[in-house]
Order: C-alpha cells, then sequence, then structure tokens
C-alpha cells in the first residue's frame, strides 16, 4: 500500500509540470509571429544604426509592425577621441527614425536624461539609472 501511495504523489507533480511545459510552448509560439523574412528585413535596417563605439540591439514586433532598435554608443570629445565623455541609450523605430526612449549618462555614470514614451504615446515616464531604463523599455518593447 505504501508504495502505490507514494507512486501517486511523485506522478502528480509530473503530470502538473507536463501542462505547465505546454502552456509554456503554447505562449511562445504566439509571441513568435514574425516570419524569418521580416526579422530579417528588421536586422538589416538595424544595422544601419551600428557605429564605430555603439552595439545594435533588434526586435520586430509584429502585432505594432514597428521594428525595434536600441542601440548603446559610448561618447568621447570630439578634440580628444581618447577621453570617454558618457553614453547614450536609444530606441527607436528602425525604418520611421522615431526615438521611443532615451537615457544618456555622463562619464561617471550618472543619468543626465533617461525617459521612455509609454506606448500609448500619451505618457513620458523618467528613470534615475540606467538599469531601471533598460529593464522598462526590454520588457515593454524588445520582448513581445
Amino acid at each position: 500500500m505504501r508504495s502505490v501511495l507514494l507512486l501517486a504523489v511523485i506522478s502528480v507533480p509530473v503530470l502538473g509540470f507536463g501542462q505547465t511545459n505546454t502552456q509554456t510552448q503554447k505562449q511562445s509560439e504566439t509571441h513568435h509571429k514574425a516570419t524569418l523574412e521580416e526579422q530579417k528585413l528588421c536586422s538589416e535596417q538595424a544595422m544601419k544604426f551600428a557605429g564605430a563605439h555603439s552595439m545594435v540591439v533588434n526586435h520586430y514586433d509584429k502585432d505594432r509592425n514597428i521594428c525595434f532598435v536600441r542601440t548603446w554608443e559610448t561618447l568621447y570629445d570630439p578634440k580628444d577621441e581618447k577621453k570617454f565623455v558618457g553614453s547614450a541609450l536609444e530606441l527607436k523605430d528602425a525604418f520611421e527614425g522615431f526615438t521611443y526612449a532615451l537615457c544618456m549618462t555622463d562619464e561617471n555614470n550618472k543619468v543626465l536624461t533617461c525617459w521612455s514614451n509609454e506606448p500609448s504615446g500619451n505618457t513620458t515616464r523618467t528613470f534615475t539609472t540606467t538599469d531601471e531604463w533598460t529593464s522598462y523599455v526590454t520588457s515593454t518593447y524588445m520582448s513581445r
């Protein structure tokens, strides 16, 4: 009798895990609606934003029909190209050029300006750190 009871207790979590895994897979499939061609076009357009001192990440949001490009650029003094003066993080529409979010820091990583438009376009949100900005931009625009 003990072995039958133990088997029942062990099998319930395994069955529950299988259901959760299937639900996660279905959710994942609905979030990846962009075709490979759409992703490729977005990636090619986003690379046009790459510079000598920048990193580029792109994401095509099929529901919004927007190719987002997030750049992180290291800024140097124009008179002394070895002197670091800050960073600029920006989220744009890769095709339209509209800026959705911007965060600029000085050479000590102190935030000079850090904001993002809400997806509705009616409100602007401000941030005190680049980590807050990155987290918000990633979850709001880059992961759908």
